[in-house]
């Protein structure tokens, strides 16, 4: 995939730049970040309080003084556009077309981290909304195990989720052989490039890791950077890059083999996969060494303001192109693989799930909810949802690129969605860790990666104890399903 256009970027008449502001990858450790940040700011006064970790929230329907049923949503989006979109194209019409229901109110959750544990806390106390947003598959097997997630077999069959939408956003949702939640969005790794400043200096988009090296020393030969990259305030963030140098090293095939446990974490090509990431550190080539220094919104902003060549991020980018760069000339660029004996792919997961709690009286009415957000049957109420919430929800279903309205998405959008829904129809897709890794082997992997990188352990032990929590992963029953790839190697 690679995707770019010359005309000037002009912001979308009446988008809303960065609706999610930091998505779930970005917020699962991290405090507020000002003005995109999750947890900051505006509590809602409404109608319904969660007991750990969620604000007020408010009514998204007709009157709370109006009689009959009021389902409650938990959600992470604390800003009112995401709301605002949500109660526009799918509340107001489904609370149409019951008219027994009276409202549907948000319980807003600060940020991602409260909302994976004030949902925890809730459901343990015997509270906790009807339905409710999760940060992804790997984030689902405590609330299934727990019993406090509603098992939705019967509720994919009745839809023909399966069928309808793509096999690799449904697979990831199978725990122990059954459903417990449905994908709401897909997301893929791209590599974004500035491409004046690489028609300037006569520069081509890396095909390979030789490349990578060759390209990184020409950028900082004209002072900039080479990937732009910030997690001082998103410690998870450091996901992105292993999830990369695993697929560039391993591709899906041997990927899927470590995940799978068929092929150890000590494997000699993880090995060289987080060797020559440590090189790419080791040269400056990310952030000058100052990732762990740098902010989130500093990252994007060093991009946006022409002083760094590229950033290695995902399809939730688009949400900040009218915030942080919509006067440069961006182009989109599928990630280099780094093994030349192994199939090119990008990296594909889901990022949010939906869930129906097991305690709610109204089952049938949150499995009709949830199909109409996650699994609409009109094109255009699914363009509608991922024009508007872009970075949070985009239904898993088949979009046309002339579906989207002219003017309401970000340039390349819909093209760079086209592109993930052809991979994804084709089975040429690599994994992304938080959707394919245990959680909490994943957990050790960013939590450590810094240190990895910066010499305080070595790549053989960071391995060694990537290993060891995989191993205790395994044994628990907590290995998530990884879609079998459409490759040769």
């Amino acid at each position: 995939m690679h995707i770019q256009e010359n005309e000037p970027v002009l912001p979308s008449p009446g988008s809303n730049p960065w609706r999610k502001l930091v998505t779930r990858r970005q917020v699962l450790s991290a405090a507020g970040k000002g003005a995109l940040a999750i947890g900051a700011g505006g509590a809602l006064s409404g109608l319904v309080n969660s007991s750990a970790g969620a604000s007020p929230a408010r009514a998204a329907g007709r009157s709370p003084a109006a009689s009959g049923i009021n389902l409650n949503f938990g959600i992470e989006y604390t800003t009112p556009s995401p709301q605002n979109a949500v109660r526009k194209i799918v509340i107001n019409p489904f609370l149409k077309a019951h008219p027994d229901v009276s409202a549907i109110n948000y319980t807003v959750f600060n940020n991602a981290g409260a909302l994976d544990s004030g949902l925890k806390l809730d459901f343990a106390s015997g509270t906790g909304p009807d339905l409710f947003d999760e940060n992804g598959p790997s984030y689902m097997p405590p609330f299934a195990t727990s019993h406090t997630a509603m098992e939705l077999d019967g509720f994919y069959a009745k839809y023909n989720l399966v069928k309808r939408m793509f096999p690799w956003t449904v697979e990831p949702n199978l725990f122990k052989g059954h459903y417990y939640a449905v994908p709401c969005e897909y997301e893929g790794l791209h590599l974004w490039y500035n491409v004046d400043i690489f028609k300037k200096y006569g520069w081509t988009v890396p095909a390979n890791y030789d490349d990578i090296l060759s390209l990184g020393k020409e950028i900082k030969s004209k002072g900039l950077m080479v990937f732009a990259a910030g997690f001082s305030d998103c410690l998870p963030c450091w996901e992105w890059y292993h999830t990369w140098a695993l697929n560039a090293q391993l591709g899906a095939k041997g990927l899927r083999q470590v995940l799978t446990g068929r092929r150890p974490w000590t494997d000699p090509m993880v090995v060289t996969a987080m060797e020559n990431l440590k090189q790419l550190w080791d040269l400056g080539f990310i952030a000058n060494k100052d990732a762990s220094a740098i902010t989130y919104n500093e990252h994007w902003t060093l991009f946006g303001e022409g002083k760094a060549a590229m950033v290695m991020e995902g399809t939730w980018g688009f949400g900040g192109v009218s915030t942080f760069f919509p006067h440069i000339n961006y182009g989109i660029a599928q990630l280099p693989m780094w093994n030349p004996l192994v199939e090119t792919i990008t990296p594909i997961g889901v990022g949010e799930v939906m869930g129906i709690h097991a305690a709610t009286k109204y089952p049938a009415l949150c499995e009709e909810f949830l199909a109409s957000l996650c699994a609409p049957t009109s094109e255009k109420v699914a363009s509608e949802l991922a024009a508007e919430l872009a970075g949070i929800y985009v239904p898993c279903v088949p979009i046309s690129t002339n579906a989207f309205a002219p003017g309401s998405t970000p340039k390349l959008y819909p093209q760079t969605l086209g592109a993930l829904q052809k991979a994804m129809a084709a089975g040429k897709c690599g994994y992304v860790a938080w959707c394919s890794w245990p959680f909490a082997t994943e957990a050790y992997m960013y939590d450590n990666l810094s240190s990895m990188l910066l010499g305080t352990i070595s790549v053989a032990d960071y391995l060694k104890g990537t290993q060891a929590v995989f191993n205790k992963d395994k044994k628990a029953g907590n290995l998530p399903t990884c879609p079998v790839p459409n490759v040769t190697a």
